[in-house]
């Protein structure tokens, strides 16, 4: 987790009232940086788990919470310790398992509402999540 650093030197050399007003102002100013970078975080989280059904690109998000996509990325990873990537594929993968249970779509229908166009890929990735396929999944909630 990301932990606010004051400014470096020694509180001892802040001789006039000029001095500490620059020193508080650096730390207010630290202070403000990580909860809008908590916030932008907390907002990408929410904006992901309402949209992993959509086609959502890291640019995108990045974009929405207006930063550059190398640094949203870091601060990710920074602050939920996986990648938008890993996150995004956790939320589908999760969502899918759901829905599979659900038996009300098939296993196409079910790729599609979670963000994969092609459901053969969606298959792939369901079996490198799961460790099984969705349809043996799904066979095996429903056997007989």
């Amino acid at each position: 987790k990301k932990n606010i650093s004051i400014a470096k030197g020694s509180i001892s050399t802040l001789q006039s009232n000029e001095d500490w007003l620059i020193y508080m102002n650096v730390c207010c100013n630290k202070v403000n940086e990580y909860y809008q970078s908590k916030q932008s975080m907390t907002i990408a989280k929410e904006y992901i788990m309402t949209h992993y059904g959509e086609s959502i690109s890291l640019e995108d998000i990045a974009e929405l919470v207006n930063l550059s996509p190398n640094y949203f990325s870091n601060l990710f990873k920074e602050e939920f310790g996986e990648t938008y990537i890993e996150f995004l594929t956790k939320i589908r993968m999760e969502q899918a398992k759901e829905l599979i249970g659900e038996n009300t779509y098939s296993l196409k229908e079910i790729s599609f509402m979670v963000g994969y166009k092609d459901p053969n890929y969606f298959s792939r990735v369901f079996k490198r999540y799961y460790h099984t396929s969705p349809k043996h999944f799904q066979d095996s909630i429903f056997e007989k």
